[in-house]
């Protein structure tokens, strides 16, 4: 036993030792890294969500939406949040089950005359 344990330590200095001798960096690794994005303020690009306080649909753009509310029927689609009608289709992503008074999210674009959603989240159900 006494053995297996000399031998064990001597691995484990072995790679204590290997671990901390220093490598050489590539030169492009040694340099200081910047990053201009991070150290600029900058203005959010089209199509980012940011939202108003002044508007409950939380309008992102004219071709872009983001609401969040209570699920209801829809006078001119399918479904309601916040009185903005809006429609899923085949490429719609739910995360949740839809039920008629379910709190949720939905983000859409604007096609035509309507609003399509291409995500709604179920954040509670009804």
């Amino acid at each position: 036993m006494t053995h297996n344990a000399k031998t064990l330590m001597d691995y484990i200095k072995d790679v204590t030792a290997a671990l901390n001798k220093p490598v050489n960096l590539p030169a492009f690794l040694s340099a200081p890294i910047q990053i201009p994005s991070l150290s600029k303020q900058r203005k959010a690009p089209r199509g980012i969500k940011v939202k108003s306080r002044n508007n409950p649909a939380n309008e992102v753009s004219s071709k872009n939406f983001v609401i969040e509310g209570t699920l209801r029927p829809g006078l001119h689609g399918k479904f309601s949040v916040c009185d903005t009608d809006f429609d899923i289709d085949g490429n719609t992503w739910i995360i949740g089950s839809i039920e008629y008074g379910a709190h949720v999210k939905v983000k859409g674009q604007m096609q035509a005359d309507k609003r399509l959603a291409t995500q709604m989240v179920v954040l509670r159900p009804s």
